[in-house]
């Protein structure tokens, strides 16, 4: 499954991470029982208060990708 917006994307875009730095910390088995059922859809989470808004998710994703 591929889903034509930015925020989904389906199992074959995973296909690459088999061969990255983090392949082991993806559980592989799981990916392979849920294909059938087609992609995710990751959403952003946005925090909006009194100042300027602040998007968790994105945040989040590039706290993980330094580490």
């Amino acid at each position: 499954m591929l889903d034509g917006s930015p925020a989904g994307f389906g199992v074959a875009r995973l296909a690459p991470l088999r061969e990255g730095a983090h392949s082991r910390a993806i559980d592989w088995s799981k990916i392979e029982r849920l294909a059938p059922y087609g992609g995710i859809r990751i959403e952003d989470n946005v925090a909006v208060t009194g100042g300027e808004p602040e998007n968790l998710t994105r945040d989040g994703f590039r706290r993980l990708a330094s580490d």
